[in-house]
């Protein structure tokens, strides 16, 4: 959860575009606060540290995450990790949830090769969700409210989800070639990285700092 009134820069970049802009409120991040409906815009999170990705073990990314209206043409919004060098340049390795043109996917990107699985049909909009992605070695798994919605397989001719061993967490949103009709905010909180199936030998208060989070943040 965010704390205090400004984005931490000490944990998240802040990638801007055509004067969108992220702000702190409700205990939650919201892209596009400026509600811009201009074409080219974004804005996007992203953290300085990188999550690995293990052979064996699971790596799950956990979020919560608000739209404020129902997409529209030319709206997009992405969470998961990714190397994005701007809010509204597309990742060459990622792991994403991802709305597009008023479709749901599960997406990864291995050096520019996309792979999706559809989702089916959105969540209902102006509502809090709970999104779980669960990536593995050989198959990328999405989770919504506990249900798992998809999965994705790795192609044979790929090493792994991602041609990267880490990558940083994203949160992103930015409207494309084309303005929108209304603007859309992009809400986000208890945004979390963790392995499972390792016994890390570790404390929780070492493993909350590995994380970023302060070892008195949570119980």
């Amino acid at each position: 959860y965010p704390l205090g009134a400004a984005v931490n820069t000490k944990k998240w970049k802040t990638l801007l575009s055509a004067s969108q802009t992220i702000t702190i409120a409700g205990a939650r991040y919201e892209l596009n606060s400026s509600g811009l409906t201009t074409a080219n815009s974004g804005s996007m999170l992203q953290s300085w540290r990188v999550i690995p990705f293990y052979k064996a073990n699971s790596t799950y990314l956990e979020f919560n995450i608000n739209w404020t209206l129902a997409p529209l043409a030319n709206w997009f919004a992405e969470w998961g990790v990714g190397n994005n060098a701007t809010a509204i340049a597309d990742a060459t390795d990622a792991v994403v949830f991802r709305i597009t043109a008023g479709q749901f996917r599960g997406v990864c990107r291995n050096a520019g090769v996309e792979t999706y699985v559809d989702l089916g049909a959105l969540p209902a909009p102006a509502v809090v969700h709970d999104f779980v992605i669960e990536v593995t070695q050989d198959v990328v798994h999405f989770w919504y409210e506990g249900d798992l919605l998809g999965s994705i397989t790795v192609p044979n001719a790929q090493f792994g989800p991602t041609s990267q061993p880490t990558l940083p967490v994203i949160v992103r949103t930015y409207n494309s070639a084309g303005a929108t009709a209304s603007a859309i905010k992009l809400q986000c909180s208890a945004i979390q990285a963790s392995i499972g199936g390792a016994d890390l030998n570790r404390l929780w208060p070492t493993q909350q700092c590995g994380m970023g989070n302060s070892s008195v943040q949570a119980p």
